[in-house]
């Protein structure tokens, strides 16, 4: 019992995370405003480590090999038949994306950064359908 309330709770995080940066697909310039600026790359980072958690608590509990970075927790699931090709590529680069928010390896833009993120919920979504479909 204890997995499925531990990936539950996971999905619920991103879910919550993931309706909150919708908020931001209104048009509101983030540029113009810091404090949305801050909160909309705050609430990026968390709902893509949030899906990378995700990954690694599905890891661990089907007993898969274990993850040598962030990016490959997304291989293993593809190798575990758990995902798509595609959608395991695109979560790797969302990987990416996370680690220039966390690192400020460049500037990023708020244009760049509220459209990769928008973007990115969709794959977000499908990870966690994906998830959804695997029995604990």
């Amino acid at each position: 019992m204890w997995p499925r309330i531990s990936i539950e709770n996971r999905i619920s995080r991103i879910r919550v995370y993931s309706e909150k940066l919708k908020l931001y697909h209104t048009g509101i310039p983030l540029k113009s405003d810091d404090k949305l600026l801050y909160s909309f790359e705050r609430l990026s980072f968390l709902v893509i480590q949030s899906s990378i958690d995700l990954a690694g608590a599905v890891i661990s509990i089907k007993g898969l090999r274990k993850p040598e970075t962030l990016a490959d927790s997304f291989e293993i699931l593809r190798e575990a038949k758990f995902l798509t090709i595609e959608l395991s590529e695109r979560l790797v680069r969302m990987v990416g994306f996370r680690n220039m928010l966390s690192h400020d390896y460049e500037n990023i833009s708020a244009e760049r950064m509220h459209t990769e993120v928008l973007a990115g919920l969709t794959d977000i979504d499908e990870l966690v359908k994906s998830v959804e479909l695997i029995s604990f």
